[in-house]
């Protein structure tokens, strides 16, 4: 529907994943059914036929051989109806096409050359250009100037006809347009009703000007545009009152501070109009109405592209600005964003570009959505869980009816955990065990409210029960415990408990050891020999210098307790429930949209939660009586969803902790659930019956989860922010090295910290994106500060996946792993989909028919343009320099030209001859060996035709934001090869690329040093990182990290260098 929409038949037409559709008459009969598209044959015809001209029409139906004339035409009158079509549709001219629209009556306007149809209608769909501008293009001849689309695509140009003929193949009639670009003269041909040509008229003079994006192709100036335009409103000044008045209100935008709104402008526009407001030729054409179109994605009135820059493709201004440009000239509506600070290893304020508008609605007693209460709101995408909670709620004063305690499961309650401190709870689960009823609770409490905090108390432990909110809040931090401190505790575990008849006794004892951040003391008692945690708020502890009373007495019930109803004030966060899409389940009966969000979720932010634009949450408000709306029933284990845990048996009858991936129903009704061994490769994931004996409930059967699996990250303060050791998981310190290289990659490591990497994740990319997710993880926890060394079995796990070489445990190139995750990473965060990527063209003919041959800039841009439509990514953006290779005929001088991308430069290492009588091999010496012209002998030269010498050269062109240099040190032969031990000396700033490069202006500093000991029989790598957020050196081996000295980085086990471009 979307295509049929936006685009013509000749686009169709062009698009090859189309053209045997076309070919074959099938994609009308296709797109023609209503379950489909929601549109009937007629509809569907109207809408092709009012995208397309009539030469195009033509070419549609007649583009065929004549047994596949036939057949489309037969295709044709089942759909259309057979007085639809008739011989003369496709021998007559372009006006006898009328006949394809069985419309009312309609007029018919006598004009000089012929009868052109005119309806009345508006529903008149034959109508490729207006009456008035038909009529000028027939009026066209030789030396009539017009506008023309650049064959660079780059915009708009003035030329004039060169030669205007009839075309004997298909009897249209076309012409040669030259045109000015740069100083230069350029020629195009087309047919003269091509939207690629266009006349230059009073009435829309002030669209002329324009420079549509230059991945579109050229419409008609007369067609209605995507984007709604608004009218002038005020006089337009002089220009040079436009420019003093423009000039002083961007100095005010330049000032911005958290929480402001700025607008943005298409650079493309605003460039445009600051020229023409320098321009004192009084015969340029007016701006045009601002035109945003280029900075929207293609067919979306809200979501910006991917990627765009500030400067590059937009102009930050105020509102004020924004709203005088529009008096002035009209044009698409305002853009506007909020600033906020952004960045982790350097905050800084910027427009939140890309906000992540949710909508909000609101549930009824059925968990189901109110009507008509949908909202939406923005939110970053790094904000929490929580901020939505806080925002979609309110303070509030709720009266809590106090009932008899009732242990049910799904009830609320508040208890008294294992170190004696209450927490509200919510009963789980209810057993017995040895002739004893016991409940399993999970705490309420967001710190503890993970499955692995759960506990299982018997109820004949009545002191450890209260009803909700009678307990819990009242648990406040008192008392700061101090080691060697005197305490009396209650000694709970020095008699067995089996009925309430036992009360413990407060026994004295000494704190040998605290834990301040989770407020734990440890206590020993010398009498008893015992040593026991207690939680430093818990009623079990005390530091009274007597010994305390209270406490049950033998035999007695809990105290009898107050049944008014106590009022309790209620924080916005905890005044809803939100409710997040069901993303599956295994059981058919269960037809629920929606499963209520943990609160352990509430740290997680939005882009972790993949709560992106377009998301519904459905949020639920607690009623006064503090009951929640939504009487949820208990889920059975089994009604399994995407993202939980289960313990599952493997094919080793071993059971292991697994995460759900997938959940599907099959043909006969049975439910299966993909699951994923956590901590063992993807490649032992497998489906496994839903109601199978190969499943039990998490935390039953299997006694943890794998080591390494995730949660062997060691806690503790790191050497510094982001110097993270890193555990070595099987001669995976190849891996370790060039983690630590990246992570000190400022620009890539706020990329995915910030979560701007979600936004971009492509469901198409060589991973589906869990490459991405992985190395995000990885950085979060190297940079959350929390842990001294952590395990990155994730990434090595996905890793693993892409390319089985780096699955086992055999020692690796670091260099190979460098190179696979950034192609990657590059695939799983390229902003071009299949469903936006252009088809590439060589324009061999055009440039052909061009009267001189383009200049090297030229040739470059064409080639990048057509290089940024597949790649564009993060990885792109920074690591993706441009290698121009020229080849030159000795015989006649001609010269060829092809560029190349490159994200590593590999340098070879100069033989001893070649050291220029030093012994110390310099970087500069690999450089200048890259770039050095060589002679190639016996190639084809299409010039002078004949196999001649020829000198190559190979350079730099486009350098990029962080080089990385691999010397390559391995050289490989019949025995096994050798390493070049070689030292190279190589500057830690201020590096410059010589005659490597021809920017001679661009200095990089080192930031990271890939190192490898050993030979290539085995080794051991290691790094030398700059820290991205206090510029001082480390030494990475694994889980060791320390700080170095700047002199000591430089040494001969130097292997992958990353250099940043300054500034």
């Amino acid at each position: 529907k979307g295509l049929i929409m936006t685009m013509s038949l000749k686009d169709l037409l062009d698009k090859s994943q189309f053209s045997e559709l076309y070919e074959s008459a099938a994609l009308l009969k296709l797109i023609s059914k209503r379950p489909n598209v929601g549109y009937d044959a007629e509809e569907l015809r109207n809408i092709l036929l009012e995208n397309s001209t009539v030469d195009e029409i033509r070419e549609f139906l007649t583009r065929t051989n004549n047994e596949r004339f036939q057949q489309r035409l037969k295709y044709l009158k089942n759909h259309f109806g057979e007085d639809a079509f008739s011989k003369e549709t496709f021998e007559g001219t372009a006006r006898d096409f009328s006949v394809l629209l069985p419309l009312p009556k309609a007029k018919s306007n006598e004009d000089d050359d012929g009868k052109i149809p005119v309806h009345e209608s508006p529903t008149e769909l034959i109508r490729t250009k207006s009456k008035l501008e038909r009529q000028i293009r027939t009026e066209w001849k030789e030396g009539s100037v017009l506008q023309v689309y650049s064959t660079s695509g780059d915009g708009w140009y003035k030329g004039k006809i060169a030669r205007i003929w009839t075309r004997k193949s298909n009897g249209a009639v076309a012409v040669n347009v030259e045109y000015e670009r740069d100083g230069k003269t350029y020629s195009k041909e087309m047919e003269i009703s091509s939207g690629e040509i266009r006349p230059i008229m009073e009435t829309e003079s002030k669209e002329m000007k324009m420079l549509p994006p230059l991945n579109k192709r050229a419409v008609s100036v007369l067609y209605q545009p995507k984007l709604p335009i608004a009218k002038p409103t005020a006089k337009l000044p002089t220009k040079k009152e436009q420019k003093s008045i423009i000039t002083k209100l961007l100095k005010k935008s330049s000032k911005i501070k958290p929480g402001d709104t700025r607008c943005i402008v298409s650079s493309t526009w605003f460039g445009a109009f600051m020229s023409h407001l320098d321009n004192k030729n009084a015969e340029e054409l007016p701006v045009g109405p601002i035109d945003n179109s280029e900075l929207y994605l293609d067919g979306s009135l809200e979501e910006l592209k991917k990627g765009i820059k500030e400067d590059r493709d937009y102009k930050v201004i105020c509102e004020e600005a924004y709203g005088i440009l529009l008096s002035w000239y009209g044009g698409n509506p305002i853009i506007k964003r909020s600033a906020r600070e952004v960045g982790v290893l350097r905050r800084h304020i910027a427009l939140d570009l890309y906000p992540v508008v949710v909508t909000i609605l609101r549930a009824n007693a059925k968990g189901e959505p109110v009507q008509g209460s949908e909202k939406k709101m923005n939110f970053s995408r790094n904000y929490h869980l929580a901020d939505i909670r806080r925002a979609c709620g309110k303070k509030k004063v709720v009266k809590i009816e106090l009932k008899d305690l009732e242990f049910e499961i799904g009830n609320q309650l508040d208890a008294k955990d294992a170190l004696g401190h209450w927490f509200p709870c919510t009963i789980k689960d209810k057993c017995e065990a040895g002739g004893k009823t016991y409940i399993r609770v999970g705490w309420d409490d967001e710190q503890y409210c993970d499955e692995k905090y759960d506990e299982e108390i018997f109820l004949y432990e009545k002191h450890r029960f209260a009803r909700v909110g009678t307990k819990s809040s009242t648990s406040e931090a008192k008392v700061a415990y101090k080691v060697k401190q005197k305490v009396w505790a209650r000694l709970r575990y020095a008699k067995k408990r089996t009925d309430n008849s036992y009360i413990p006794e407060w026994t004295q004892g000494v704190i040998d050891l605290v834990k301040p951040t989770k407020r734990l003391a440890r206590v020993v008692f010398i009498k008893e020999k015992t040593k026991y945690w207690y939680h430093m708020d818990s009623e079990e502890i005390s530091n009274s210098k007597k010994k305390p009373t209270g406490g049950y007495v033998d035999g007695q019930e809990q105290p009898q307790q107050n049944k008014d109803p106590i009022e309790k004030i209620i924080t916005p966060e905890e005044s809803v429930r939100i409710w997040l899409p069901r993303q599956g389940s295994a059981t058919e009966k269960n037809k629920k949209l929606w499963t209520l969000a943990k609160r352990e979720l509430d740290g997680k932010t939005l882009g972790q939660l993949r709560i992106l634009s377009g998301t519904k949450l459905l949020v639920e408000d607690i009623q006064l009586d503090g009951t929640w709306l939504i009487k949820e029933k208990p889920r059975n284990w089994r009604d399994f969803e995407v993202g939980d845990e289960v313990d599952a048996l493997d094919t080793a009858n071993k059971w292991y902790t697994s995460e759900v991936l997938d959940v599907k129903t099959l043909k006969d009704g049975a439910m299966q659930i993909f699951i994923h061994y956590i901590g063992f490769s993807s490649k032992w994931d497998e489906w496994l019956d839903a109601q199978g004996d190969r499943l039990a409930r998490v935390g039953t059967k299997a006694k943890s989860k794998r080591k390494g699996g995730g949660d062997e990250n060691t806690l503790g303060a790191p050497v510094a922010r982001g110097a993270v050791g890193l555990n070595n998981l099987g001669n995976t310190c190849y891996m370790n090295s060039i983690i630590q290289c990246m992570s000190n990659c400022s620009d890539l490591t706020e990329y995915f910290l910030d979560q701007t990497y979600v936004q971009d994740i492509n469901p198409t990319g060589t991973a589906q994106g869990r490459i991405a997710d992985a190395y995000a993880a990885t950085l979060d926890a190297m940079w959350n500060n929390k842990y001294k060394v952590i395990t990155p079995v994730a990434l090595r796990n996905v890793v693993g996946n892409v390319k089985k070489e780096f699955a086992g445990y055999r020692q690796q190139d670091s260099q190979e792993l460098l190179s696979l995750l950034l192609d990657t990473l590059g695939s799983d965060l390229n902003r071009v989909t299949p469903s936006t990527k252009k088809e590439i063209k060589e324009k061999k003919e055009e440039e052909k028919k061009r009267k001189r041959e383009p200049t090297v800039e030229e040739k470059f841009k064409e080639w990048w343009n057509r290089e940024h439509e597949r790649h564009n990514s993060v990885v792109s953006d920074l690591f993706a320099g441009v290698e121009k290779q020229t080849t030159t005929c000795m015989n006649c001088g001609d010269a060829y030209v092809r560029f190349n991308r490159l994200e590593v430069l590999s340098l070879m290492i100069p033989q001893k001859s070649s050291w220029f009588g030093n012994s110390t091999v310099q970087l500069s010496h690999c450089l200048d060996a890259y770039a050095k012209e060589e002679i190639v002998e016996g190639v084809n030269c299409t010039a002078c035709k004949g196999k001649r010498r020829k000198i190559k050269g190979v350079q730099l062109y486009k350098p990029p934001k962080i080089l990385v240099i691999h010397l390559k040190r391995f050289r490989m032969g019949w025995i096994g090869g050798e390493k070049i031990g070689q030292y190279i000396n190589f500057p830690l700033t201020g590096l410059k690329l010589g005659n490597c490069s021809i920017d001679n202006k661009a200095t990089y500093d080192l930031i990271g040093v890939s190192n490898h000991y050993g030979s290539t029989k085995g080794g051991h790598y290691t790094a030398f990182t700059k820290n991205a957020m206090n510029g001082n050196w480390y030494k990475c081996d694994d889980t060791h990290v320390r700080q170095v000295k700047q002199a000591s980085v430089a040494t001969r086990a130097a292997y992958v260098l990353f250099y940043k471009l300054r500034n």
